[in-house]
């Protein structure tokens, strides 16, 4: 009987097949489908979630003399807006005479300010978030250089907190300081326009702005069209969206297969298992060390050391790979203690339960789709002899102390020593 014939009779797998028809048959799941391959130039850009680029179309679209063609009118629109908002709080320092300028300068991270709005009178600081938020002495960081450079009386400085929802800032000794905007009225204002200048905006402008507006609708508002149709798949065909879900490739499994690929290679022992982890011993190492560890974080094998790669994604879509040692707190502890001795010339690191020590990190900078070969193989073929040759050092140091690791084993009971390895 074939692989696939067992498969086929498994209930489960019967089950699952059952669940992703219906998914794939459902109507819903065409017009997502096909709503996503509408062309969409953020998209094909790859820079819909980028914060910098949503920062350098709103200074295009704030600019009267930009090359869209509305002039002030994105620009008047918002500064009444700021005008309302300050008039609520009972602030005057932009009054609604002030929100038709005919000229303005913008600015895009003069002294790291997002988008930096100079007008005759006034200057208007806006702190754009799209997805983080303002960290500790942020806000008034830049509220003390935008009132030094641009005092009183010749200026009044106004101050905007934009993101997607209109939320206040972190800091709350700056909520008194800053307007908060929403991303809502940037889509309300940008389509009205859209509306009112048709017969007169290039085909181009209006399919960057409509475009744009998409792309605030559908990921930072999830407001759009598709984005409620997902929630009706995912509410109708759950089970089978998280079995996919759970199984997708990525660009973590992608270097994680790729480098376990490497260690097959070398002949190197797969150690105990995680999402997180790849781990790993020699032969060598493998057929001394007892495994006389208690499965403790995740070391399922009860191993007590291994070489291990960890993966770490931070929020800047940046995958972060530490290739180091790793030997484990617990389990027979004299073994331990010869195990950090062997390689103590490595400078074991005292802040982890486990005594680590990093030999390199690799940077993948962006993980948003996946990983092709040529940039696989630069990232990770140049350094594999430096990862191999730093194994061999390692397996060599503590093999050169094996009579004292077997002498301890040897007082082990004869049934302890054969439950394990």
């Amino acid at each position: 009987m074939t692989d696939s014939s067992r498969q086929g009779n498994n209930p489960e797998t019967a089950d699952i097949l059952r669940k992703y028809s219906d998914l794939v048959n459902d109507v819903a799941f065409d017009k997502v489908e096909h709503g996503l391959k509408e062309a969409n130039i953020f998209a094909i850009l790859g820079i819909q979630h980028f914060e910098i680029r949503h920062s350098n179309f709103l200074a295009w679209m704030f600019d009267p003399k930009g090359s869209h063609g509305m002039g002030n009118a994105f620009l008047r629109r918002f500064l009444r807006d700021i005008s309302l908002e300050n008039q609520k709080h009972g602030v005057n320092s932009l009054s609604p005479t002030d929100t038709s300028p005919i000229t303005a300068e913008i600015r895009r991270e003069w002294n790291n300010i997002d988008i930096l709005v100079i007008l005759d009178r006034h200057v208007v600081c806006i702190e754009n978030k799209v997805y983080s938020s303002d960290h500790e002495n942020q806000l008034s960081s830049y509220r003390n250089v935008v009132e030094s450079q641009f005092p009183k009386p010749r200026y009044d400085a106004v101050f905007v907190y934009l993101t997607p929802d209109g939320r206040s800032p972190n800091d709350e000794d700056q909520r008194q300081h800053y307007v908060n905007y929403s991303y809502d009225k940037i889509v309300v204002h940008a389509e009205r326009l859209l509306l009112l200048h048709d017969r007169t905006l290039p085909s181009n402008i209006k399919t960057y702005i409509k475009d744009y507006t998409l792309n605030i609708r559908r990921n930072l508002m999830q407001q759009d069209h598709l984005n409620e149709l997902a929630q009706q798949l995912y509410a109708n065909h759950k089970e089978a969206l998280d079995f996919i879900f759970a199984n997708k490739p990525d660009a973590v499994s992608q270097v994680k297969d790729y480098l376990f690929s490497k260690i097959n290679i070398e002949g190197y022992v797969e150690g105990s298992r995680s999402k997180r982890f790849l781990r790993f011993t020699t032969r060598e190492l493998d057929n001394l060390l007892l495994r006389k560890g208690d499965g403790f974080g995740g070391w399922d094998r009860r191993e007590q050391f291994l070489f291990e790669f960890e993966f770490s994604v931070q929020s800047s879509n940046q995958l972060i790979v530490i290739f180091r040692t790793s030997i484990h707190p617990r389990g027979d502890q004299d073994i331990r203690r010869i195990l950090i001795e062997a390689i103590g010339s490595l400078d074991m690191q005292s802040s982890s339960k486990f005594s680590v020590k990093t030999i390199k990190r690799f940077d993948v900078k962006d993980i948003t789709e996946r990983i092709n070969d040529n940039s696989m193989n630069d990232l990770f073929d140049t350094e594999w002899p430096g990862v191999v040759e730093s194994v061999s050092d390692v397996s060599r140091t503590i093999l050169n102390r094996s009579e004292e690791i077997k002498a301890i084993y040897s007082a082990f009971p004869l049934a302890d020593i054969e439950s394990v390895n």
